[in-house]
């Protein structure tokens, strides 16, 4: 695989791939350690397909870490990815095959999970996790599936009414008050508390008893094997789209970001930060930890953004316009 056409980890400036163009930057904030990760992806496997992904660890980086290194080669090993690659150009048109690449990305998060759980218990670390959002695009038919963990989100920017770009979310947060996951959580044994102002977070078994019990302010997530058997699930969200010509950039965030800026303020920044040639994931992010400051957060914060033109002869994959940094 080209290594202009896969990048992880790093900022990458504004760079151009085929239909696609695509940028991404991540600041540690004022934590101690940089526990996100992220993978793009824009020219896989030849540019039929293209990856983007954010992971943000919990308990220090070494779900995110471990995740983001092994992800795409969960879903190469996904039999319904398999099964979609194997088809015809025409049969990968049709409706009810594309939705083997709804089935792969719940494949592929398990997988992921499965991988990562086998090495903490190995390594003893029962307690690291991470929140995943995923999107997966068939740039042939422009058929793009979403999945997310946690509670780091994925906005589209469209154009609205009246010609102006609106932001929304593709993703909603999971969440242990929610009623679905209180309700499993509850029935594997686990509990619901509310902590730091009123946050909902779930916690396992007998709580004050253990010596490093864990608890998480998500109820999805990659890795807590301490607390899988209390309801924390890595089942993701999927939901599926065709893309049109409404259809602008991609925000991908973790949620550094969404604590402090909202689905359409995200995208009206990173459409003028094209349009007057700055940086897009830089002028979110710095908007972001300008925000931490003056509310005292102290998050890490990454973006993935993604701009589409599927006119004329942007419709075929390309060298990149701009070299992507590591």
């Amino acid at each position: 695989m080209d290594d202009r056409a896969f990048v992880s980890r790093g900022s990458i400036r504004p760079t151009r791939f085929g239909p696609l163009t695509c940028t991404s930057y991540t600041h540690i904030g004022k934590r101690p350690n940089q526990e996100d990760r992220f993978v793009v992806a824009p020219n896989f496997l030849g540019g039929e397909y293209a990856f983007f992904g954010v992971f943000d660890g919990t308990v220090k980086e070494f779900a995110a870490e471990y995740v983001h290194q092994i992800v795409l080669d969960c879903l190469l090993a996904s039999p319904a990815f398999k099964a979609f690659h194997a088809l015809s150009p025409a049969e990968k048109k049709v409706p009810a095959n594309q939705q083997l690449l709804c089935t792969a990305t719940t494949e592929t998060y398990l997988d992921t999970d499965s991988r990562f759980l086998e090495w903490a218990r190995v390594n003893s670390n029962h307690y690291s996790s991470c929140t995943g959002i995923t999107t997966l695009i068939h740039l042939p038919t422009r058929f793009m599936v979403v999945g997310h963990i946690g509670d780091s989100r994925i906005i589209m920017g469209s154009l609205g009414d009246q010609g102006r770009l609106v932001g929304q979310s593709l993703t909603v947060d999971h969440k242990p008050d929610m009623k679905e996951e209180r309700a499993r959580i509850e029935a594997c044994g686990g509990s619901l508390t509310y902590l730091h102002g009123g946050k909902p977070f779930i916690r396992g078994g007998d709580f004050h008893k253990r010596k490093h019990a864990m608890q998480l302010n998500y109820s999805r997530a990659f890795g807590g094997k301490d607390l899988k058997m209390y309801g924390l699930l890595a089942e993701p969200t999927v939901n599926s789209f065709t893309l049109g010509e409404a259809q602008k950039c991609l925000v991908l965030g973790s949620d550094g970001i969404w604590d402090v800026v909202n689905a359409t303020q995200s995208v009206g920044v990173v459409w003028q930060a094209l349009q007057q040639n700055l940086l897009p994931a830089d002028e979110l992010c710095t908007l972001a930890l300008r925000t931490h400051e003056q509310k005292g957060s102290a998050d890490n914060v990454t973006a993935v953004v993604v701009y589409f033109d599927f006119t004329s002869a942007a419709a075929a994959p390309t060298a990149p316009t701009t070299a992507a940094a590591q």
